[in-house]
């Protein structure tokens, strides 16, 4: 949603499968964004083990960037890591 020159996109992927190694999910934006916002999430299961995470923006970045809160790499699964969240930000 775009309201006001602000984006508020909420997310929920449910058993999805991760690959390689990062520590980050990368999702890409419509829209960039104008300032750096971070936001914990509601939900982050990092392959069956329930860990809490956040989502973060970068000025300029049109990307969304979801990590552990402990920055550690996301394991390796197969229809077995979920987050939902939102966030917020102007563009």
């Amino acid at each position: 949603e775009i309201t006001n020159k602000k984006m508020t996109v909420n997310f929920m992927l449910n058993a999805t499968s991760v690959s390689g190694d990062g520590n980050s999910l990368k999702v890409a934006l419509p829209k960039t964004p104008t300032k750096s916002v971070y936001n914990s999430i509601g939900v982050l299961i990092d392959n069956g083990a329930r860990v809490t995470g956040f989502a973060a923006v970068a000025s300029g970045d049109a990307n969304l960037y979801i990590s552990r809160t402990d920055i550690a790499n996301f394991s390796a699964s197969v229809n077995a890591t979920t987050v939902r969240g939102q966030i917020t930000f102007p563009i």
